[in-house]
């Protein structure tokens, strides 16, 4: 190796070669702009590396190339840039939204209205929704809406209606007018595009006036009543013809039967009871021919003619008569 004087000759008086004072001089340079490359990315490190986490998305601005990038935007991952450039992050994920809403019925009556609304973000037009609105698009956007909707909606109700009719059919029909508002190209600065979608709107609590409510109940519990009553009016009704009926069929068999029905007839039937109850497991004493015209015989329980102590005296089951002298 050749040595060097502090004035770049050689120890020996000969100058060096010149590729090597351009290879010496170039790796200066070149060391020389690695450190200050070293430097700016230690100090603007932040501003160059961008990371963008899981279940949101970038929007890029550019300072000298247009701005706010409304074409696309920067999925999840490690993103770089310029330093004088950014990236704003946006969630993707759906956002719940709770609003608490003064209104007014179509009375004048004051009623308050929770709300619970879940909104997401559209990525493809998450730049549009930077550009137009911002990341305070909740505060400034959606809520505002949700508030004025509510209001537009409820003044066209009276109390009963609020009370009577179900939360899904309201929630129903609420939601259809906040995505409408939502969609107005004067809320969208015109660009024609959705930048938010409604995925669930549900009312918490619809509180009305102490007084409205207990009057409400006490009528609804009144027509309960005035309907309970109706019932068993119309029941006693129907109770009643169904007895006028029955008495009418039971006159006209009367009046069909009474003509046939002879002594013959009656001695026949007691006859054939007295055959009957000969057949029959229990013991019974039948006495026959007890003198009377009708000859019908009396019957009685052995159970309770044996003389228990306690025991009711004998009780004949047909009419009885006095036995003949």
């Amino acid at each position: 190796m050749t040595a060097t004087t502090p004035d770049g000759t050689a120890a020996n008086g000969k100058q060096p070669r010149p590729w090597k004072r351009r290879l010496r001089r170039f790796g200066d340079v070149s060391a020389f702009y690695v450190l200050v490359l070293l430097i700016i990315l230690v100090l603007f490190w932040h501003s160059i590396v961008h990371t963008v986490p899981s279940g949101s998305v970038g929007v890029v601005w550019y300072r000298f190339l247009g701005g706010t990038d409304t074409d696309g935007y920067a999925g999840e991952g490690v993103k770089l840039t310029f330093p004088w450039d950014d990236i704003y992050l946006y969630s993707a994920r759906p956002q719940r939204v709770d609003v608490d809403v003064p209104v007014l019925t179509k009375e004048g009556l004051a009623v308050s209205i929770s709300i619970t609304l879940t909104v997401m973000i559209n990525p493809d037009t998450v730049g549009l929704l930077h550009k137009a609105v911002g990341p305070l698009y909740v505060e400034l956007m959606v809520q505002p809406t949700v508030i004025a909707a509510t209001r537009a909606m409820f003044t066209n109700f009276g109390v009963e209606n609020i009370y009577n009719l179900g939360h899904e059919e309201i929630e129903i029909r609420l939601r259809k007018e906040v995505e409408r508002r939502l969609g107005d190209k004067n809320l969208n600065y015109y660009f024609g595009e959705k930048l938010l979608n409604v995925a669930q709107l549900s009312l918490r609590i619809v509180t009305l006036p102490s007084i409205v409510s207990t009057a409400i109940e006490d009528k609804i519990a009144a027509e309960q009543s005035a309907k309970q009553y109706r019932f068993m009016v119309e029941k006693e009704k129907l109770e009643s013809e169904r007895k006028e009926i029955e008495a009418m069929g039971i006159k006209r068999f009367q009046e069909i039967v009474t003509p046939t029905i002879s002594d013959q007839y009656l001695k026949w039937r007691g006859i054939d009871a007295t055959l009957q109850l000969a057949q029959s497991p229990n013991s019974k004493i039948v006495v026959i021919g007890n003198g009377n015209s009708n000859g019908l015989p009396l019957i009685f329980d052995s159970r309770t003619d044996a003389g228990t102590p306690g025991t009711p005296s004998p009780t004949p089951t047909a009419p009885t008569a006095k036995p003949a002298k």
